[in-house]
């Protein structure tokens, strides 16, 4: 049966929350013990990705490039910026008008389409926060009660180590890192309920180095209703003042 379409204003929605982002119950008595360990998986995926320093050697990063939404025949620019330790924006234009979602200093705000500028609270203040950690790959004792390596799994064509993590709440979120080059390849998670609590299947394809850091040029997500693309054209490091984030100032 073929999906309807939803209306523009509310699909860009949760398909912009998922950006700045992101389930199957596994039990864990029959999990191979020769699988390596999850943590080492995600330590693995930091130093193909980064180098030997990690996330230490470039604390902050611009991103351009493009959303590419085809059922609606959106193509828009795109910019993200990610700053240690709890920054993070993500700004586009579609229609004409400006939509951003920004985090510093554990406020976060954000202006969709048709809407004015809101201050996030609740669930969702929570989700953004940690999105906009920038360490949250070396953290994931904030967000997630136990993590596991609980097979290896075809996953967007390609041999993946699927970790399954669990959050306080019991809810499960599973991330898949190459078998070979160790980098992430993506993940299957909710978002909060507060925010919809959507399932959402993210792709990280077509990694490239930038000076040194391997990125995902294409970051593919989809929910059961739309499907939408984020195409990294160029990546730059260097500090952004703390003005291009705080935007309700």
């Amino acid at each position: 049966m073929k999906l309807a379409k939803l209306p523009l204003t509310s699909s860009i929605r949760g398909i912009l929350t998922c950006c700045v982002l992101a389930i199957l119950l596994v039990g864990c008595n029959s999990v191979d013990s020769r699988l390596p360990e999850a943590r080492k998986l995600v330590e693995r995926h930091l130093e193909a990705a980064y180098g030997e320093d990690g996330l230490n050697d470039k604390p902050a990063m611009t991103y351009t490039g493009r959303l590419v939404i085809e059922s609606f025949d959106v193509n828009a620019p795109v910019v993200m910026k990610t700053e240690s330790p709890d920054k993070r924006l993500f700004k586009t234009e579609i229609m004409g008008q400006e939509v951003v979602r920004s985090c510093v200093g554990g406020q976060c705000w954000v202006r969709e389409l048709d809407k004015p500028l809101a201050s996030l609270r609740g669930e969702t203040l929570t989700f953004m926060r940690e999105i906009a950690d920038f360490h949250r790959l070396e953290n994931l004792d904030r967000y997630y009660r136990h993590l596991q390596t609980t097979g290896l799994k075809d996953f967007n064509g390609e041999q993946a180590y699927e970790v399954t993590l669990v959050r306080d709440n019991g809810m499960r979120d599973k991330w898949y890192f190459d078998k070979d080059s160790g980098l992430w390849l993506g993940g299957v998670w909710y978002l909060p309920q507060e925010m919809g609590g959507t399932q959402v299947t993210q792709y990280f394809e077509e990694y490239r180095e930038f000076d040194g850091t391997q990125v995902a040029t294409q970051i593919i997500e989809e929910t059961s209703t739309q499907t939408s693309k984020v195409v990294i054209d160029e990546v730059k490091f260097g500090d952004v003042p703390d003005r291009e984030f705080a935007i309700a100032d």
